[in-house]
C-alpha cells in the first residue's frame, strides 16, 4: 500500500505519497523499517525519549496537532491530525479491509462471555459453519488458534485477527466485547450481526468508577448497531433496562416471561437439564456444564442459534456435545474445580453451583487482583461468607500491592465463616485439598484465575496454573 493510499485527500509533499508503507503500529516496540507510527502520548510511557529511533525507522509520523512543535526536526514527514485514535482507527480500516460477508457476533457482560462465545463458536463448527473465535482465552482464526493477550484485542491485532479470519475463509467470528475494548475505541467501524448482554454487576470500577457509566460503556455496543438483533438476558435489571432502549430485542431467561425459555431445570454433580421453550416449541436439553448460571449461558448461546434460523431440535446435539471452557467451572479432581470467578457476581454463581449440584459442604481458595476495584474486595469477602463454609485467602495478581493488605481487605466481608489466610498460593491450595479430603460430602473451589498460567508480582511474572498445581498437590499427597 502506498501512503497516499492511506491518508487519501492529503497533500503530501514531494513524492512522499509514493512511499511503500509495509506496516503501521502505535507502540514503538512493534516499529519496524517501512512503518507509518502514529503517535500517541499516554501517561506510563514518554514516546517523545525514543524519537530519534521513530525517525530512523519509519517512513511517515503520523501525531496531534497539538505536539508538532515537538516533532521539528524529525527526519521524516509528520502529518498532524485532530483526532490521532480516530486517525490510526482510519487507516487500520484502509490497510487491513474487511467485507460484510463476515458476519459478527458479539457478547458483552460482566460474567458468562466466555462460555457464550465459546458455545456459539463451538455449535457453529459443528455445523460446518467456518468461523472464527475470539475471547479471554484462546483466539481461533479459521484452523489457526495463538493464545490471547486481551479479551477485546487492540484495534491493530483486532482488524489483523478478523482479516486473517475472512482470508481462510470464515463467514462467521465470534468475539467477547470488553468495557475497556468499547470506550477505548477497538471495535469502532466494526458492524455486528448480533449482540449479546448476559448480565451486569461489580467489575472494573477502579476505571468506570459508577455503575452506571460501567452500563452505558456495555451499551454502546447495541446502540451502535441498532440494525442488529439485540440477545439480553430478561433476569438482569440492567437487561431489563436495555430491552427498553434497543429496537431488536430477543429476550432469555428463566423466572420472567421471555421469548426464549428455560423451565423444570434440574441441576445435579452431572450437569443439568432443562426444558427449552420457543415461540410454540419445546424440547428437553442436556447438559454436562453445571450450575444455574452455565443455565443462562446455554440459553443465550441458544438465542443466538434460533435468531440465526436454528430449530431447537437442532440446538440439542450442541448443547449436549459442548464440554465448557477451561477455568470455567473446570472439575479438575473430585470434588475440586478451577473457576475465573473473579468478581462478586461470578464467585457467588459459582459457589452456589456446588451447592445446586449436591455438595453439603463447600470450601473456597481465592484473592482479589492488586492494582484494580478496591471496593469489591470486601464484597468478595461477604460472598464467601454467605455462601461458602470455609475459606482460605491468598494471593491472585497482587502486582505493585503487598498481597497481606488485599487479603486483610477482602476478610472485612467476613464475619461468621472460619476463614485462613495463606499469601503463598500453592501453600494455600494444599491446605483447601487436604481440608477436602478430609470432609466429607464436600468440594473446594479455586477461584480468580482459572485458565491463567502466571502470576503478577510487581514487574515479576512468575507461571503458576490453578489446574495443574492441584494435579501436582494431589500426587505428592497420596
Amino acid at each position: 500500500m502506498k501512503l497516499k493510499e492511506l491518508f487519501p485527500g492529503r497533500n503530501l509533499p514531494g513524492k512522499t505519497g509514493n512511499v511503500t508503507v509495509k506496516g503501521l503500529t502505535d507502540d514503538s516496540r512493534e516499529l519496524k523499517p517501512g512503518y507509518v507510527f502514529f503517535l500517541r502520548p499516554g501517561p506510563d510511557f514518554d514516546v517523545f525519549t525514543v524519537l530519534e529511533e521513530i525517525g530512523k525507522k519509519s517512513v511517515c509520523v503520523v501525531a496531534p496537532r497539538r505536539e508538532q512543535p515537538r516533532l521539528r526536526g524529525l527526519s521524516v514527514p509528520v502529518i498532524a491530525v485532530e483526532h490521532i485514535g480516530k486517525a490510526y482507527s482510519d487507516a487500520l480500516i484502509r490497510c487491513y479491509p474487511l467485507s460484510e460477508g463476515l458476519k459478527l457476533i458479539g457478547v458483552t457482560g460482566t460474567n458468562g462471555k466466555t462460555t457464550v462465545s465459546t458455545f456459539v463458536y463451538s455449535a457453529l463448527k459443528r455445523a460446518q459453519v467456518r468461523a472464527a473465535l475470539l475471547g479471554t482465552v484462546a483466539y481461533r482464526l479459521g484452523g489457526r488458534a495463538k493464545s490471547a493477550p486481551f479479551t477485546t484485542p487492540g484495534p491493530k491485532l483486532l482488524r489483523k485477527s478478523l482479516s486473517e479470519a475472512l482470508r481462510r475463509g470464515c463467514t462467521h467470528a465470534v468475539m467477547e466485547v470488553s468495557s475497556h475494548g468499547i470506550v477505548q475505541g477497538r471495535i469502532r467501524s466494526l458492524k455486528f450481526h448480533r449482540c449479546v448482554f448476559t448480565n451486569l454487576s461489580r467489575d472494573h470500577l477502579d476505571y468506570h468508577k459508577r455503575m452506571g457509566a460501567y452500563f452505558e460503556a456495555k451499551k454502546k455496543l447495541f446502540t451502535a448497531n441498532r440494525s442488529a438483533p439485540a440477545i439480553i438476558n430478561a433476569d438482569d435489571r440492567y437487561g431489563r433496562k436495555l430491552l427498553q432502549e434497543v429496537p431488536h430485542p430477543i429476550s432469555y431467561g428463566i423466572r420472567r416471561a421471555a421469548d426464549v425459555r428455560a423451565s423444570d431445570i434440574v441441576l445435579t454433580e452431572a450437569g443439568m437439564e432443562f426444558t427449552l421453550h420457543y415461540r410454540q416449541e419445546q424440547k428437553r436439553m442436556c447438559s454436562s456444564l453445571c450450575g444455574l448460571h452455565n443455565t443462562y449461558n446455554l440459553l443465550a448461546g441458544i438465542t443466538v442459534l434460533v435468531s440465526l434460523g436454528y430449530s431447537l431440535a437442532q440446538c440439542a446435539p450442541p448443547v449436549n456435545s459442548f464440554k465448557g471452557v477451561e477455568g470455567r467451572m473446570e472439575r479438575v479432581a473430585p470434588g475440586i474445580f478451577v473457576d475465573y470467578a473473579h468478581t462478586p457476581g461470578a464467585l457467588r454463581c459459582a459457589l452456589q453451583a456446588l451447592r445446586q449440584m449436591g455438595y453439603r459442604k463447600v470450601m473456597v481458595v481465592f484473592g482479589c487482583g492488586g492494582d484494580r476495584d478496591r471496593g469489591k474486595r470486601p464484597r468478595m469477602g461477604k460472598v464467601a461468607d454467605r455462601y461458602a463454609d470455609y475459606v482460605i485467602l491468598t494471593s491472585d495478581n497482587p502486582r505493585s500491592e503487598d498481597p497481606k493488605d488485599i487479603c486483610l481487605q477482602i476478610r472485612a466481608g467476613i464475619s461468621r465463616t472460619a476463614t485462613l489466610i495463606r499469601l503463598d498460593r500453592r501453600r494455600a491450595i494444599q491446605a483447601g485439598i487436604r481440608r477436602q479430603q478430609r470432609t466429607a460430602h464436600s468440594a473446594l473451589l479455586i477461584a480468580g484465575k482459572g485458565h491463567e498460567r502466571a502470576q503478577v508480582f510487581g514487574t515479576v511474572t512468575r507461571r503458576f496454573h490453578d489446574a495443574e498445581v492441584v494435579r501436582e498437590l494431589r500426587r505428592e499427597i497420596a
